[in-house]
Order: C-alpha cells, then structure tokens, then sequence
C-alpha cells in the first residue's frame, strides 16, 4: 500500500510538475493537491488522529497556521491551544485568536450556548430560552432539542435557508415543564451533532398569590370549633385565624408575626410554608384582646 500511494503521487507530481500541483488518481492536477476518487472502495482522505490531551502536548506555532487533524477524544484542559476541543471531530489551527495558538472547531468558531431567564423550583418557567449557535452543514427542517433535566426541556424547530450552510445560525429553544429541584449548575445538552451544553441555575421560588380572601377569616381551635375572643379574656390557646387564600405558584412564604392595631392585645404568628394553588394561610392568635371591635 505505502508503494501505491508513492506511485500515485509520483506520477501526479510528474505530470504536473510545470505548475508545482501533485494529483492522486488523476494526471491534471487543478490545485496544489487534489485527490480523485480512482477505483478506491472507500473514498475520502483521513487526517492525522490524535486525542485532545495529546494535541495539549504539542504547542503550534504560525508556521502551522491552517494545519487540521482529527481528535479522536475532547480535551480535559479546555485552555490555549485546546480551548474549543470540547468533542470529537476535525479542528484546525488558527495562530492569530487571542493572539496564541488555539484550536477552534469549524470556521467560523459559533458562540458558546447560553440560557436566558429565570428558573423557579416548582413554579412552571415562562420566557425562558436557550440560545444555541449552529453551524449550519445542510440546510432543510430542524428540530433541536436540550434535555430534559430536572422537569424542563427546551425545543425549537424551523428550517435552514442555503444562505445558512457554512455560517454560524442562533437557534432560540423554549423552556417547557416546571423544575423539581433547586440549586446551581443543572445542564442542558442538546441532540445535535457535535452536543451543545448550556449551565443554568434554579432558585428557591418567591412564594406569590392571586388572591386573598380577608372577609373570609374564621377563628377556631385545633379541632375545627368556632372560638370567641373576649375582652379582656386571654385568648384560648390553640386558636387559629385561618385565611382563604387562591392563585398560589407553588412558592415559599416567610414566618410572619403581626401585632393588632385595631383592638391592641393580640398577636398573630404564621410559621414558614409553601403556596398551594388555593389554601388558608393558619395564623396562631395569642394574647388577650384590650377593646371590643375589629382587630
């Protein structure tokens, strides 16, 4: 095999030695090198193969400027040279980004994905996108998705025009779903080739309601039973104000300690808790009313 492919370049060379152009299966080289198909059974040309960590381990300098290989594993140092060699497939070298060496996947080097808007343990997301910058092969339909991770996926579909191919497109997915748990860092990867990964954070939700239903407070005890407060009567212990309430998002409330003002005296107490979609909201009542009337 090593003597056939040094009889094809020789005899492209030769026949083509008045221009400087080498040909491989063909006597009329157009260019510096090209490269017919022949009889070959499988065509193609195969760059050099090496891993990410290995390309780390060979620093380029300008006078490998437009060199390509094949890196047959990401690199676990994302920095210099191997900034971008976040996956599998065909980089080349550029000397010029950042002013050093560095090895960018495809031409042009799309922006990194990112989402926009806010995530809320428990609350359904609303306005939240992904971002996401192809490189555009082919054109045609798209349907691109990224998870789904912690209750939320984002998808989004249309068409590439051919003005798109070779250019890098913005593809805007929407979230959809509510996430179940908070925290940093949770991420979406999307079903494309190469994968694109996008990092966001979900925050405890703020608690919120539509609605509250004030002249539906009742006063009872902790068996259910209506209680009366009287004047100068210390409040019996375990009574409850209970106050309706609609519109919950599934978020947190704060404790809460509120003193009357209208008759002074009393004390209400509201332990932490989380908005349902309709509920009471249980103040404990302590203390001994100074008046009569509304507290």
């Amino acid at each position: 095999m090593l003597l056939l492919i040094a009889f094809g370049l020789s005899v492209g060379y030769m026949s083509a030695q008045n221009t400087g152009n080498v040909g491989i299966n063909t006597d009329m080289p157009n260019t510096t090198l090209e490269v017919k198909t022949g009889d070959s059974e499988y065509p193609g040309i195969i760059a050099p193969h090496v891993t990410g960590d290995e390309l780390k381990g060979k620093p380029y300098d300008a006078a490998r400027d437009g060199a390509f290989v094949y890196v047959t594993a990401a690199a676990n140092d994302l920095s210099g040279q191997t900034e971008h060699v976040k996956c599998v497939g065909y980089y080349y070298y550029n000397p010029s980004t950042n002013g050093s060496g560095e090895v960018t996947y495809g031409q042009p080097d799309c922006s990194a994905p990112n989402i926009e808007g806010t995530m809320e343990k428990g609350v359904p997301v609303v306005g939240v996108k992904m971002m996401v910058y192809a490189k555009v092969v082919q054109a045609g339909s798209y349907n691109i998705f990224a998870g789904p991770t912690n209750g939320v996926i984002f998808r989004g579909s249309g068409v590439f025009d051919p003005s798109d191919v070779g250019n890098c497109v913005a593809v805007e997915l929407i979230g959809i779903g509510t996430p179940i748990n908070s925290g940093t860092g949770f991420s979406w990867t999307t079903n494309t080739l190469p994968k694109s990964t996008a990092e966001h954070d979900v925050s405890e939700a703020v608690g919120d309601i539509t609605s509250l239903n004030c002249a539906g407070v009742v006063l009872e005890d902790n068996a259910g039973q209506p209680v009366e407060l009287k004047q100068d009567e210390a409040v019996p212990a375990n009574t409850f104000a209970k106050v309706p309430y609609s519109g919950g998002n599934g978020g947190n409330y704060p404790q809460q300690s509120v003193a009357s003002t209208g008759v002074t005296g009393l004390t209400a107490n509201l332990a932490a808790g989380t908005y349902a979609s309709t509920g009471n909201l249980v103040y404990t009542i302590t203390g001994t009313p100074n008046g009569s009337g509304e507290a």
